[in-house]
């Protein structure tokens, strides 16, 4: 866990020199930066891996988290139907 980690965090400041060591807080704040997107309700998508990070019980997930997470892998499947749908054409003719 920590070398990908570690990888993510050289990726993310571009292999930079003045890059940083990463310490608990900046690891909870690029974790949650990269689950939560351009989202606005950090607090409620970011707690479960704050939790994680320093150690202590996850909270149990409620059932608008559960929804919530559900909604938005259905929405990010949905979004990738028409670029599959793309390239179906060209498998089935041999182009691919």
């Amino acid at each position: 866990k920590e070398d990908v980690f570690n990888l993510y965090h050289k990726h993310y400041w571009k292999n930079s020199p003045r890059r940083g060591t990463c310490d608990g807080e900046c690891r909870k704040r690029l974790i949650c930066d990269a689950r939560s997107g351009r989202s606005h309700d950090r607090r409620a998508l970011c707690v479960h891996i704050e939790a994680r990070i320093d150690g202590a019980a996850p909270a149990p997930q409620t059932w608008r988290a559960w929804l919530y997470n559900g909604l938005s892998v259905s929405m990010s499947m949905i979004m990738q139907i028409p670029q599959v749908a793309y390239q179906i054409p060209k498998y089935v003719m041999g182009l691919g």
